[in-house]
């Protein structure tokens, strides 16, 4: 028996097919997902060790080895849930763009309606991820703040890790200041603590400007854009706000210009204009899903969105509801500096 268009399967395939351009950050940085059935989850915070396997006589016992340290916390994941009423007044006048006149039917008009409304919340749950990592690999930590909820989740990011160069010399529009030198001894700093070697680095519209006016004074270190050549890097792939600068010593970088509106309805940039996220993409971030808290979820449990339809009669009303319970999880925080740099 097929599924009427407003069953929560049929909803959420909608939504999860839906594609959204403001998830840079979260494609690059958190390239894993997972999905629970459970609203806690333990997270492994891993602290990287370089030990050397110990010589002894192939006659005496084995040396006993502990494991590979980790701080293991448990969490509370937040939660998202938001809503869109259609009224019949509004399925009768509702129309596609570029239409002069209503086409179809009104159940035709209907589910057109739906389907604007699913990409709306889309694009909202996307840009909340979207926020939620950038805070992550800002501030080492997630802020969830909101009616009923009150949440932080600590990744203990080391003081090492967060570097602040504003009004100082080191700045990265002071005069004289190499900032490929600052990038090397922040990458001895990464690859000392975590064992990854910084890959990527995304900058804020000044961080970028700054820097581009750098390399091309330095004149030898001009950036590469071979991996525009190659196709290694395809612009036509890059999500909403991210652009490819190019290459240099091994190292992809971007500007990153996305915005999403505050509380107050005030736009403010996901990255401050002066900020840099400068480490590696392989450092074992996730992505993570909690349960939904909702009845008519059945079985399904763990997913990363749950979205249902139903009708009220008095006023005659169909609600459309999404929910999702992210947080990503910097498991390798010695993977990411974040720089304010200048």
């Amino acid at each position: 028996m097929p599924l009427g268009v407003f069953e929560p399967r049929r909803l959420i395939g909608l939504m999860n097919q839906t594609k959204s351009r403001s998830s840079f950050l979260k494609d690059t940085f958190f390239g894993k997902e997972m999905a629970h059935d459970t609203r806690a989850i333990e997270v492994d915070i891993i602290k990287g060790r370089r030990r050397l396997a110990p010589f002894v006589s192939p006659l005496a016992k084995g040396t006993i080895v502990d494991r590979q340290g980790a701080i293991t916390r448990s969490v509370t994941m937040p939660y998202v849930k938001m809503g869109i009423p259609t009224t019949a007044g509004q399925a009768l006048d509702t129309k596609a763009a570029g239409q002069t006149i209503y086409q179809g039917t009104p159940s035709q008009r209907l589910n057109l309606q739906l389907a604007k409304d699913v990409a709306l919340l889309k694009d909202m749950s996307a840009r909340r991820e979207e926020a939620m990592c950038a805070d992550a690999l800002v501030n080492g930590k997630v802020t969830a703040l909101g009616d009923g909820i009150d949440v932080q989740v600590d990744f203990l990011r080391p003081a090492s890790h967060r570097v602040i160069n504003t009004a100082t010399a080191a700045a990265w529009d002071a005069a004289g200041v190499d900032i490929l030198a600052q990038l090397r001894l922040h990458a001895r700093t990464i690859i000392q603590s975590s064992g990854f070697q910084p890959n990527i680095c995304v900058m804020g519209s000044a961080a970028a400007d700054a820097f581009i006016k750098n390399i091309e004074a330095q004149g030898s270190n001009r950036l590469s854009h071979t991996k525009l050549e190659t196709g290694a890097i395809k612009l036509d792939g890059l999500q909403s706000g991210a652009t490819y600068l190019g290459n240099v010593q091994g190292v992809d970088f971007y500007e990153y210009n996305e915005w999403a509106e505050d509380a107050a309805g005030v736009e403010q940039p996901l990255l401050a204009a002066n900020q840099v996220i400068f480490g590696s993409t392989r450092g074992e971030s996730i992505f993570h899903y909690g349960a939904i808290e909702d009845l008519a979820v059945g079985t399904k449990w763990a997913t990363k969105y749950f979205v249902k339809s139903w009708v009220e009669e008095n006023p005659s009303v169909r609600n459309l509801l999404a929910q999702s319970s992210p947080l990503p999880a910097l498991h390798r925080i010695e993977s990411i500096m974040s720089i304010a740099a200048l």
